[in-house]
């Protein structure tokens, strides 16, 4: 599917996609970069285009698992692409550690690139990005359910 407008054009981390409710599409499906990146839904649906939310977006939040540490994170979109998340001071993450969609041991959403801490607080922030450069796409695919 043609992306017809990016976040440098449309507001927020949304894309416009050139496929509208005449090709069956419809709000919640997931989109995926390179056919198996998840970067978001549909969550408008016109006659002849769809709006995606991309799962960066300011305020969105998706869950995401750890594998080498075994755990579950809720990904708070932070806008361009990037999210953040906290865990526990004592769980060790590294940087280029992948996070994935919970039940999709292949389907990554996001890499670690930076961890914020204080000795003071229990917890610790962890800075993401997508593995995508959503400026450099010119079509994804749609799930179909």
């Amino acid at each position: 599917v043609n992306i017809l407008t990016k976040p440098n054009r449309s507001i927020y981390d949304t894309l416009i996609l050139d496929i509208g409710k005449g090709d069956n599409v419809k709000t919640g499906q997931m989109v995926f970069a390179y056919g198996e990146i998840p970067i978001g839904k549909i969550t408008e649906v016109y006659d002849k285009t769809s709006l995606v939310t991309l799962f960066s977006s300011h305020g969105i939040k998706t869950e995401g698992f750890i594998n080498n540490i075994n755990a579950s994170v809720e990904l708070l979109g932070r806008g361009g692409g990037n999210f953040e998340t906290v865990i526990p001071l004592d769980l060790t993450i590294e940087n280029g550690t992948t996070i994935y969609l919970p039940g999709f041991s292949s389907r990554v959403i996001a890499k670690v690139i930076d961890t914020i801490s204080s000795p003071s607080d229990p917890f610790k922030k962890i800075i993401l990005n997508s593995p995508v450069n959503i400026e450099s796409l010119k079509w994804v695919q749609i799930k179909l359910n």
